[in-house]
């Protein structure tokens, strides 16, 4: 595959994607157990506190939602072109522009074990509930 062009969406042109933006994100969080909705990702966009990026050629092939947060940043959610090997390649430069040493995700399903281990993430956390 041809690189692909990465666009980051200003808050301001944030309602011009989101009907695209909206229909990946509810494949997306359907496919996991994540208890966050479309609009919270807006909202966290448009006040700065998240980042929209846009992968695309001819036309838009996938999006990440990245996150700062203090030394690393977090991949809040991933689709299409941005979960496979360009995507995390700008996911780490976006890291390293802004001063992040570490990058992070979370997800419980298990195909993302492999995926993981390949780009270099180990897991450090363990969760139950009460």
């Amino acid at each position: 595959m041809s690189s692909l062009d990465r666009l980051y969406i200003e808050p301001a042109k944030l309602r011009d994607w989101w009907h695209w933006v909206r229909v990946g994100l509810l494949e997306v969080r359907d496919a996991s157990t994540d208890k966050w909705i479309p609009e919270d990702i807006y909202h966290e966009c448009m006040v700065g506190r998240a980042m929209l990026w846009v992968m695309l050629d001819d036309r838009p092939r996938g999006f990440g939602v990245l996150v700062p947060q203090g030394d690393t940043l977090h991949i809040w959610c991933g689709y299409g072109a941005f979960l496979m090997d360009e995507g995390f390649r700008h996911a780490r430069e976006i890291a390293k522009s802004g001063g992040a040493s570490k990058i992070s995700f979370e997800s419980l399903r298990p195909g993302w074990q492999k995926v993981a281990a390949k780009y270099g993430f180990k897991p450090i956390k363990f969760m139950t509930e009460v």
